[in-house]
């Protein structure tokens, strides 16, 4: 399997394609498993929800789901990426509600509880420990809160997960509505719930 990237592997992936003139390294349209959870929202109503972004790169999801309403946290390992999420949000008029930062996805820097719902695109794929990973969307997603994965499959090769991975991952800590092989393989796709009743809280940063 090929070398998992850390952080400066990242960063140095976005400043090569930006110093090639690349305005944006990933498409500009939002991911599949955004647009299934602007979906669901909808299903759910007008309330405003506390969205958190991990590994939101440049921000087109985090940027999507705000000018639908939501109250965005974008999380990426790679500075680079994030400042061009903050560019992006000022560009589509949605500065207010998206907040971005650069961080570990492994270890949040949100309290306990913090959100209604978490989407992660392509990102479970690339990090080493799953299982902690995992424990930590857990614990900052508020009980009953949603949580949208959309990762490479195995036909993909390298960096992939399947669908018995994550359901073993998943199973304890949250309920799974959908979980789906994509494209013959090559994507995996997950709706979850995180078990238990939310109580009201603010997302804050410790």
């Amino acid at each position: 399997m090929e070398k998992r990237r850390g952080r400066r592997g990242y960063e140095a992936m976005y400043r090569e394609a930006y110093a090639e003139g690349e305005r944006l390294f990933w498409p500009r349209g939002p991911s599949g498993g955004a647009r299934d959870l602007v979906r669901l929202l909808e299903e759910e109503g007008p309330a405003r929800k506390l969205v958190l972004d991990v590994g939101c790169g440049e921000g087109r999801d985090s940027v999507f789901l705000a000018r639908r309403g939501c109250i965005v946290h974008g999380v990426d390992v790679a500075t680079s990426a994030v400042r061009r999420a903050v560019r992006r949000s000022r560009e589509e008029g949605v500065q207010e509600a998206t907040h971005f930062i650069a961080a570990d996805a492994t270890r949040l820097p949100y309290r306990t509880q913090s959100f209604h719902v978490i989407l992660d695109t392509f990102t479970l794929n690339f990090i080493h420990d799953k299982v902690g990973y995992v424990q930590e969307l857990a614990r900052t997603i508020k009980p009953g809160g949603t949580i949208s994965l959309e990762e490479k499959g195995p036909a993909s090769e390298v960096h992939y997960v399947t669908t018995k991975e994550l359901e073993e991952l998943f199973q304890r800590d949250f309920m799974v509505r959908t979980l789906v092989e994509l494209r013959r393989g090559e994507k995996v796709r997950m709706l979850a719930f995180r078990k238990g009743c939310a109580p009201d809280s603010t997302p804050v940063m410790t």
